[in-house]
């Protein structure tokens, strides 16, 4: 950021590189993705919070925030190269 700071080419180039389309496009089907599987995610730890009726649910659902952002990068990369 700093780098941006000093160096307006960077600053407008940064500028250009948020508005690309492409850009916009990947970002959006990484997110699309990434929800649905948070969605999943979650709902099987639910499931497995009623059934076994323990608080393993934090840790759970620790893992599961962890899996979102994994899960929302892998996908980014994943269409970033396909599109």
């Amino acid at each position: 950021m700093a780098r941006v700071k000093r160096d307006p080419a960077a600053a407008k180039q940064l500028q250009i590189d948020e508005n690309d389309e492409r850009n916009i496009q990947v970002r959006e089907k990484a997110g699309f993705m990434s929800w649905w599987i948070s969605l999943i995610t979650l709902g099987a730890i639910t499931l497995v919070s009623v059934m076994l009726g323990n608080p393993l649910a934090y840790g759970l659902a620790f893992a599961a925030l962890v899996i979102h952002r994994v899960g929302y990068f892998l996908c980014r990369r994943h269409y970033d190269k396909q599109i």
